[in-house]
């Protein structure tokens, strides 16, 4: 949780938010898109079956990890 909540201070330029108020509009999107997932694809959100890649970007920089996930793709490809 304390990596999402870096990333939405770092976004939240000129704001004054607690951290409090932060990980209730995380809870609260999760829960809608659990919601929105389970109940339009009949699976379960978080199923690491449901999924062909799982990334943890808590410890990197997720541009980066986009970069270099691209990249292999690319030269898998080629």
């Amino acid at each position: 949780m304390e990596a999402k909540i870096a990333r939405c201070r770092s976004r939240a330029v000129g704001q004054t938010i607690s951290d409090k108020d932060i990980v209730r509009n995380i809870k609260k999107i999760e829960k809608n898109r659990r919601s929105f997932y389970d109940f339009y694809t009949n699976s379960t959100w978080g199923d690491k079956e449901n999924y062909d890649l799982m990334v943890n970007t808590s410890k990197g920089d997720i541009k980066q990890i986009a970069h270099a996930i691209a990249a292999a793709f690319k030269e898998e490809i080629q």
